[in-house]
């Protein structure tokens, strides 16, 4: 009759199964199994997607404050000047041009000195810009004696307001959205003619590109 023998007694050495254990580089280190090198880098891809994530929305809100707080210092401007004149900032909306992009807020807010020879001089040295540029007659917050006009908007920075030069080769100052939009330079819209939000005063807004859509803040929105 066939009998089974013990290995150990007989003195064979019986090595461990190494069935379903990472296998060993060079004697030493554990090697990952394929599956546990796909876990890893899917915890990797995941958190990397949440840190992306969580940076983009930061920006964008970054930049919605930004963008909103020089909407406030605008809207305390054109109030101040409502308080002195009596009435909003004339616009480039009346006479059928319908233009809220090219209006004359920077001249108005800011003060016209006019020369002797009737050239508009910008009290903060920006270009001279004839009226005719804003379908208007002239700046209401312009006079010959500098003493007369009013700096209603003392906060605007150099780099909030731009000159720019038309096909005719006429340059006039706009002031400038913080952001970039659907046009270039990004410029602040005017209304007070016809608001079509406010209507008992005046919409003032910006179009502002925040991740891939165009966002609308106005001085009846964020």
């Amino acid at each position: 009759m066939k009998t089974e023998s013990d290995p150990a007694k007989l003195g064979v050495r019986v090595l461990p199964s190494r069935a379903g254990r990472p296998r060993a580089i060079g004697g030493g280190r554990l090697a990952f199994t394929l599956i546990e090198m796909l876990v890893v880098f899917g915890l990797i891809a995941a958190l990397a997607g949440l840190i992306i994530g969580a940076a983009s929305a930061g920006f964008n809100k970054r930049i919605r404050s930004r963008v909103q707080t020089e909407r406030d210092s605008l809207v305390n401007a054109i109030e101040y000047y409502k308080q002195v004149k009596g009435f909003y900032p004339p616009d480039n909306v009346s006479n059928n041009t319908n233009d809220p992009v090219m209006n004359s807020l920077f001249y108005e807010l800011t003060g016209i000195t006019v020369a002797p020879n009737g050239t508009p001089l910008s009290v903060l040295g920006a270009a001279p810009a004839p009226p005719a540029v804003f379908n208007a007659a002239g700046f209401v917050n312009a006079s010959p004696d500098n003493s007369e006009t009013k700096n209603f908007y003392k906060t605007l920075k150099p780099g909030q307001y731009m000159t720019i030069t038309n096909a005719a080769q006429v340059a006039f100052t706009l002031l400038l959205v913080p952001y970039r939009g659907p046009i270039t330079p990004n410029t602040w819209r005017y209304n007070s003619s016809k608001p079509a939000h406010n209507p008992d005063s005046y919409d003032v807004w910006a179009e502002v590109i925040i991740g891939s859509k165009t966002n609308t803040i106005g001085n009846w929105r964020d």
